[in-house]
């Protein structure tokens, strides 16, 4: 489960930002998370939570975004997928573009950015 490793450097970086700015508690955590990241949403919601347990952190709502999958063919077509990716591995190893045909590379989809901390 790389849920958890996920979980304890999102709340190492919230508690280096929060000190850096001298706050008392993490009211609110906001991560964006690409389908390609390979992340169960709710193992990582049940992560955060037990990591951050017994820290300023302790308590705080998370809100979890998407990002898109694009994809980029070397004449620089960018392709947005708005499709569920359900097969990863064959869809990663059928990547075309679907303007000019060429094999395409993963511009996007495998992030997890942590997009806002509302702390006081």
């Amino acid at each position: 489960m790389h849920e958890y490793g996920i979980a304890k450097d999102v709340i190492s970086h919230v508690l280096v930002e929060a000190d850096r700015y001298k706050a008392s508690e993490v009211k609110q955590i906001k991560l964006d998370v690409g389908p390609l990241a390979m992340v169960n949403k709710d193992q990582l919601m049940f992560c955060l939570k037990a990591v951050s347990k017994d820290t300023i952190a302790e308590g705080m709502s998370v809100e979890l975004g998407s990002l898109p999958v694009e994809i980029i063919c070397p004449e620089k077509h960018v392709f947005q997928i708005d499709k569920p990716i359900d097969d990863v591995f064959r869809f990663l190893t059928s990547l075309r573009c679907p303007i000019c045909g060429d094999k395409a590379s993963i511009k996007s989809g495998r992030e997890i950015i942590l997009k806002e901390i509302t702390a006081i």
